[in-house]
């Protein structure tokens, strides 16, 4: 009769761990089985906005548009990121994104930046609650300007070249690190990415950490389907 009682208090010892064992396995099937995601983040660090800090970098790339030289460059409160991924299996993932950087010079200029740019993911850990994984990103990206003065409106694009030279020179960087926070076309390598489960069920808290046409960072969530 002992030996019954204690099967039987085992056994409900070991109910609750076997359930426990048996949900995150479930939260794991889940994740693993939505190769999907769409994310949503907010881009640091980029190019525009280093140079938004040194107002004459920008000013001096369209000083001849310029008849006013008193300008407080205000980066936008979220330039933002708009991607989407497919995992072809649980380590490797392709997908695109769309990016747009906008700073402003007050109260005549407008300067932007856009970028469409396919990608590739490699995850290098992953279970129910982290993924890590480096991601490389290269395609298309282009800066523009609207200038107002009175009632005279000039748009134009903005040469790389010329930004990268002007960082260079107002920002005292060397010229490699320029062209690596302001490239000439779309390329951000990332070699250091997190995905952090969140308390809602297929949604993850993201961060993105590397240099190129997005900055140094990108954070923000994204949704498993």
């Amino acid at each position: 009769m002992k030996k019954l009682f204690s099967i039987i208090a085992l056994c409900l010892i070991l109910m609750p761990c076997k359930a426990q064992s048996v949900t995150e396995n479930n939260d794991l099937r889940s994740r693993m089985t939505n190769k999907n995601e769409i994310g949503l983040s907010v881009i640091t660090g980029t190019g525009l906005q280093s140079a938004a800090f040194q107002a004459s970098a920008l000013v001096s790339v369209i000083g001849p548009l310029v008849k006013n030289d008193i300008f407080v460059m205000i980066p936008v409160p979220i330039p933002f990121s708009l991607e989407y991924d497919h995992w072809l299996n649980d380590k490797v993932a392709l997908g695109v994104s769309l990016n747009t950087d906008i700073v402003s010079g007050l109260p005549y200029i407008i300067v932007g930046n856009i970028s469409i740019m396919p990608d590739v993911k490699l995850s290098w850990l992953s279970d129910n609650n982290l993924r890590i994984y480096s991601k490389l990103a290269a395609g298309y990206s282009g800066s523009f300007y609207k200038v107002q003065l009175g009632d005279n409106v000039s748009y134009g694009s903005v040469r790389s070249s010329d930004l990268i030279s002007q960082l260079s020179s107002e920002l005292q960087l060397g010229s490699w690190l320029a062209f690596m926070i302001c490239p000439p076309f779309g390329i951000q390598l990332s070699p250091f990415c997190m995905d952090v489960n969140t308390a809602v069920k297929n949604l993850d808290f993201f961060c993105e950490l590397g240099v190129g046409t997005l900055g140094y960072g990108k954070f923000g969530f994204k949704m498993y389907f």
